[in-house]
Parts: structure tokens; C-alpha cells; sequence
């Protein structure tokens, strides 16, 4: 039984291994990096993008729009969304920050390619809902 009482005391690591992510550059001239961390039940995709804002205004435009992806496309409002992606046993985040802003998808191993497609459609077929802007125009 684990004695929650006491603190345990410090212990100096001994071996650390880092695995090393391998790179790929894709036709387009993308760098994808990959880390192989053997065979598990849930994949991680994490896209990384630079955010193109130079001043103020434009960063607040950037995180606007940023926040707004998964708000809907022609095809799926953000709730059809949101249940798409629990429906394949995944999980969707976004991130923003000055630099970079990030999308990430947890997925089981046998949903992976519908989740990834559906990733592809909230990033590439974005729309913006009037309701949803107005609402995130009042809380900037």
C-alpha cells in the first residue's frame, strides 16, 4: 500500500533515453517529423503552423480566426463536428500563441484515416458562422 503520509525522497535518473523524431519533406517542400513510439492503441497527429501575423492587430485577426476552425464547414456545423470526432473515439484540440498555432487529433488506431479526413475538412473547408464571429468579435 502507498504510504500518501510521506514524501518519497529525490532519486537522480539514470538513464534517460530521448527518441529521436525522423524527418520527411514532403513534395511540397513541408518537413513532417515522425516518432515511432512502437505500436499503441492511440495515434497522435500534431500539425504545427507559424502564425503570419506581424503587429497587433493582425495577431488578434490570426487568433480570431484560429479559434473560429472548428466553428463549422459547408457540410457540418461545430456540433456535427464535435460528434463526428467523439464518434470515431477521437479528440480534437486547437492551440494559439504568438508564434505558432497547432491542431491536434488523438485517435484510435482503427479510426485513424476517417479521423485525419475529417481533421482535413475542418481545415481546409472552414466556414465562419455570423453567429459564431459575432460572439467571438464580443469576447476579444
Amino acid at each position: 500500500m502507498l504510504d500518501r503520509k510521506t514524501q518519497p525522497s529525490p532519486k537522480i535518473a539514470e538513464k534517460m533515453e530521448i527518441i529521436r523524431a525522423s524527418a520527411v519533406k514532403l513534395r511540397n517542400g513541408s518537413d513532417i517529423y515522425l516518432i515511432n513510439a512502437g505500436e499503441q492503441e492511440v495515434v497522435r497527429l500534431k500539425i504545427i503552423l507559424p502564425t503570419a501575423a506581424s503587429d497587433h492587430k493582425s495577431m488578434q485577426i490570426a487568433y480570431a480566426a484560429h479559434s473560429l476552425t472548428d466553428s463549422g464547414t459547408g457540410k457540418m456545423n461545430a456540433m456535427q463536428i464535435a460528434e463526428a470526432f467523439d464518434g470515431l473515439g477521437s479528440f480534437y484540440q486547437s492551440e494559439a500563441g504568438p508564434d505558432f498555432r497547432s491542431f491536434t487529433v488523438y485517435a484510435l488506431k482503427s479510426a485513424f484515416a476517417q479521423t485525419v479526413e475529417l481533421l482535413r475538412l475542418v481545415l481546409c473547408e472552414a466556414r465562419f458562422p455570423d453567429e459564431d464571429r459575432k460572439s467571438t468579435r464580443l469576447n476579444s
